[in-house]
């Protein structure tokens, strides 16, 4: 009798590990008209007419928005336009979107102006881990403040220093073993010390 609950046990557990995956995969709902979807967070309209992406758990992980929206993204609200995919993470804070308004983010580090109907990411603490610059912004490398170019996407390190981004002017910069200049218009890209790869 022992004998056959452990081979019971084992069984079940297989069966277990088997169903497993089957219960936590996404699954995708078409819309057929404008539909509120919890998020995690707040309920959210989705636009007919498209698909959203749902965790196992029914919460909406990707859609289309309906209409320009305010969403967490774990730091501030933002606006995100009508028609674009918004997507989030298991507490329904926005991961990326595109931006309804010129929006100052903040990226660890300083408050930055991002463009009007462009994307942005966001890390798991909402600040912006990507987006387009509104504007010439002056951003600190680790190394130097750098004035990036408007209209240009940049990335950012954890701790708010620029990662990438297109240069407004001419600038000298050190590479680790000396400095150099770069034209207007070209991209670069820091290593964690403030140095150009």
């Amino acid at each position: 009798m022992n004998r056959n609950v452990k081979s019971l046990v084992v069984l079940l557990c297989v069966v277990a590990l088997i169903l497993l995956p089957l219960t936590t995969e996404a699954s995708s709902k078409t819309l057929t008209q404008n539909t509120n979807l919890y998020n995690g967070n707040a309920w959210v309209t989705f636009k007919g007419g498209t698909t959203a992406i749902l965790r196992a758990n029914g919460h909406v992980a990707e859609g289309v928005l309906a209409q320009n929206t305010n969403l967490y993204n774990g730091n501030a609200w933002v606006t995100f336009m009508a028609s674009h995919s918004a997507s989030f993470r298991e507490n329904g804070h926005v991961v990326r979107g595109v931006l309804a308004h010129n929006t100052n983010l903040y990226n660890g580090n300083a408050w930055v102006t991002f463009m009007v109907g462009q994307g942005a990411e966001f890390r798991s603490n909402g600040h912006i881990e990507s987006g387009v610059l509104a504007q010439n912004t002056n951003l600190y490398n680790g190394n130097a403040w750098v004035t990036f170019m408007a209209g240009q996407g940049v990335t950012f390190r954890t701790n708010g220093h620029i990662e990438s981004g297109v240069l407004a002017q001419q600038t000298n910069l050190y590479t680790g073993k000396a400095w150099k200049t770069y034209s207007a218009g070209t991209r670069v890209y820091f290593n964690e010390k403030g140095h150009v790869q």
